[in-house]
């Protein structure tokens, strides 16, 4: 069974909004597929006198997304910082079939995050921010890349489409068993997290060319780098977990 990463992700939030100065913060809204540990996590955000409230998310389930979208329409009118650090990895020792593994490790990490983004994207209100977390595990995983991978990868010009035929690629690629042969490297996780570091940057020259806007794709630990982007006052803000 895979890891998920709700837990780590919730200690992450709250160390995240206790930074946060109250005054900058007009609302905080925490979002988990397992409800209990989001109520959990928002009792503890309240007990720290921020003004936060749970919203239930499957970020595998479209229609989830999307009554999370309107929902924060109608409240909010928007949003200015949007966390993405759902995902899930499967333990090394997990005895699943390899593309089982691949298939929903990026069903969850790439395409869950891919769906969240084309969904909430629009929200974000001008000069918002939006941070997709990736791991430091691309470096190793780019790098066990075939050279003409890696070129498509570091295109300053590859657009989205392309990057999702790619992704798909490798899901249907480790269930014919050729991955490696195709030049994939031997772990879901990280090329998942490629997808997703890849699709930040496609986002981002898409959101520069149409508005003021901006995405940050930061390494799994939260830092005071991501600290700094996301303090820009006041603001409602959304982590998902």
């Amino acid at each position: 069974m895979p890891l998920a990463w709700e837990k780590h992700a919730v200690l992450e939030l709250l160390s995240l909004w206790h930074t946060l100065r109250e005054d900058d913060v007009q609302h905080t809204s925490g979002c988990a597929r397992d409800t209990g540990r989001g109520q959990e996590a928002v009792a503890k955000l309240q007990e720290e006198g921020l003004r936060a409230l749970f919203h239930q998310l499957d970020i595998d389930d479209l229609q989830s997304i999307r009554a999370l979208r309107d929902f924060l329409k109608e409240k909010y009118g928007g949003l200015n910082v949007l966390v993405n650090n759902a995902g899930i990895a499967f333990k090394v020792k997990d005895t699943t079939p390899f593309a089982v593994q691949a298939e929903v490790t990026l069903k969850t990490n790439f395409f869950g995050t891919r769906n969240v983004c084309n969904e909430l994207l629009p929200l974000v209100k001008p000069y918002g921010r939006v941070v997709n977390v990736s791991s430091m595990v691309i470096n190793s995983a780019l790098k066990g890349c075939s050279q003409e991978l890696q070129q498509k990868f570091h295109s300053d010009t590859i657009t989205e489409d392309e990057l999702v035929k790619l992704m798909t690629k490798f899901v249907e690629d480790t269930k014919k068993n050729v991955h490696e042969k195709e030049g994939w490297p031997n772990t879901a996780y990280g090329v998942s997290k490629i997808g997703v570091t890849v699709l930040s940057k496609i986002q981002a020259r898409m959101l520069n060319e149409k508005r003021k806007g901006q995405i940050n794709y930061k390494f799994e630990s939260f830092t005071k780098d991501v600290l700094q982007i996301l303090i820009s006052s006041p603001f409602t803000v959304l982590g998902l977990c």
